[in-house]
């Protein structure tokens, strides 16, 4: 978490602090995911990580505390804002130039390879079925286009499904909602819309 000057850089220690948070939050899935197993699997996997979330947790507490630090002296590096426009240097190395430029390109939306819209407007109604057209293990990018509407389906998107993006009209028009919790059967862990 050193910049180039030597010093502490907030940028990096946010990120820190954001990917241990993230990695505390999966513990707590995996476990919930394991609720309903017999054996006492469960009971032995929260064992086996109890040490994995006592150091998780005290590194979260330790980056917290440098950052509230960093926050005294008045560090610009430790004011990040999350919702500024990124710049190059904001995405992780192994990201393609090309890539690079189509996040950060606010205009115009790249041209999909499917469009779905719940009017038959497009070339399919549901985004499962324009999943289900995209290539396995596919090289180049897939873009699905999704257009405005409420989609009520359970999105699946399996572990050969590569390189795709779907893209829709904006969080508050292009909605895609389900109905699996846990009161109809559905482990935390299986219920994620996407």
């Amino acid at each position: 978490a050193s910049g180039g000057s030597g010093g502490l850089n907030g940028t990096a220690v946010e990120d820190l602090r954001t990917l241990l948070s993230a990695a505390l939050t999966n513990i707590d899935t995996c476990l919930d995911g394991l609720e309903n197993t017999t054996g006492g699997f469960l009971e032995r996997m929260q064992v086996a990580l109890g040490n994995t979330t006592e150091f998780t947790s005290n590194s979260l507490a330790i980056v917290t505390k440098i950052l509230s630090i960093l926050s005294q002296v008045n560090s610009p590096a430790a004011n990040r804002r999350l919702l500024a426009v990124p710049t190059s240097s904001d995405f992780p190395s192994w990201l393609l130039a090309a890539d690079r430029k189509l996040l950060e390109d606010a205009g115009a939306p790249a041209k999909a390879d499917i469009v779905v819209a719940l009017d038959g407007s497009g070339d399919v109604r549901k985004i499962n079925d324009a999943i289900e057209r995209v290539p396995k293990n596919n090289a180049k990018r897939f873009i699905i286009y999704v257009k405005k509407g409420v989609y009520a389906e359970h999105v699946e998107v399996d572990k050969k499904t590569t390189n795709l993006m779907i893209v829709g009209d904006g969080m508050d028009v292009t909605i895609v909602t389900g109905s699996l919790s846990v009161v109809g059967g559905t482990s935390t862990f299986r219920s994620a819309t996407f």
